[in-house]
């Protein structure tokens, strides 16, 4: 199975681009969960992919700030996919679980990811 997961902050953003993203790869079954990323609680979809999913299969994402916007959850939810046998890939970073590279990539661009999140909020938070 090649599942597509979707991932929006609020009820209020539109997938759309990340609809066109994962366009051209045959995807099974969506899972879209419209709340925040900050953690993996409270995302419904994203823990029954996580049931889902099984040896050889494969999640489809458009960026790696979809699946989570915290390292270690991040980290938690790819190795959780991984020992089950299947791969995630990340469109935007050309990234897959595939190799021995993933881990640091994933670190490093997660670490990002998170970041970002945080200069979001404190300029929200100072009316920037």
């Amino acid at each position: 199975m090649i599942y597509g997961y979707l991932g929006a902050g609020t009820d209020k953003q539109d997938e759309g681009r990340q609809e066109e993203a994962l366009k051209g790869y045959e995807i099974d079954h969506y899972f879209l969960d419209k709340i925040s990323g900050k953690n993996t609680t409270g995302r419904p979809e994203l823990r029954k992919m996580l049931l889902a999913v099984k040896k050889g299969d494969r999640i489809i994402t458009e960026s790696i700030s979809r699946l989570g916007r915290n390292v270690v959850d991040l980290r938690n939810v790819v190795e959780q996919v991984v020992d089950k046998g299947a791969v995630v890939h990340f469109i935007r970073e050309g990234l897959t679980t595939e190799g021995s590279t993933y881990k640091f990539l994933l670190t490093i661009l997660g670490a990002v990811a998170e970041m970002d999140r945080e200069n979001i909020n404190q300029n929200v938070k100072q009316g920037l």
